[in-house]
């Protein structure tokens, strides 16, 4: 299954008693590959993320960053404040349970998965208001909180070709994920 979604995103970072909202345009293939490009609502490139297998790329525009390195529950720190495996993310768009270790989730009656919780990273994922192409999903964590609104859905990918492949921007620094 492939596909490609459009988002609003409540980011909410608790720690520090700050929220905004941004953009995301998602493109992905299940359990294969996996892009995020986020905007701010007027439009700003923000950052981009793209995952092939367990390497995983994101560029931090403000920061002048670039990062790469293998997929891990610290690496998306710098971008959501939550120690959450950006494996997830594939879990949380194609509306699957999540199956890596510390794990645990719940179905309703119709078999959809409603919620995943990680005791030991203290994170809790909500899908709810399933209608049709849209969603929303909350991930919760004492430090931050994310309400993903999902607009939109399309069953196929434009622009396939290099799609899950990110180019370093001139005068970025890159940097190695540990």
């Amino acid at each position: 299954m492939e596909g490609e979604w459009k988002a609003k995103v409540l980011v909410k970072d608790i720690e520090h008693a700050q929220s905004h909202i941004v953009n995301l345009d998602i493109k992905a293939i299940q359990n294969q590959a996996l892009r995020m490009d986020v905007t701010t609502p007027a439009g700003v490139h923000v950052a981009s993320l793209a995952m092939k297998d367990d390497n995983l790329e994101y560029i931090l525009m403000q920061d002048k960053k670039f990062i790469r390195g293998k997929a891990n529950p610290k690496a998306l720190k710098p971008l959501i404040r939550v120690p959450m495996d950006p494996r997830v993310l594939q879990n949380v768009v194609f509306d699957l349970p999540i199956d890596l270790k510390g794990w645990k989730c719940e179905s309703d009656k119709k078999d959809y998965i409603t919620d995943c919780i990680n005791k030991e990273a203290n994170i809790k994922i909500e899908w709810r208001d399933r209608k049709q192409t849209t969603k929303l999903v909350k991930v919760i964590h004492p430090k931050a909180e994310l309400q993903m609104k999902f607009l939109s859905f399309q069953s196929h990918l434009s622009k396939r070709e290099n799609a899950f492949e990110l180019k370093v921007p001139s005068k970025f620094k890159v940097y190695r994920l540990r």
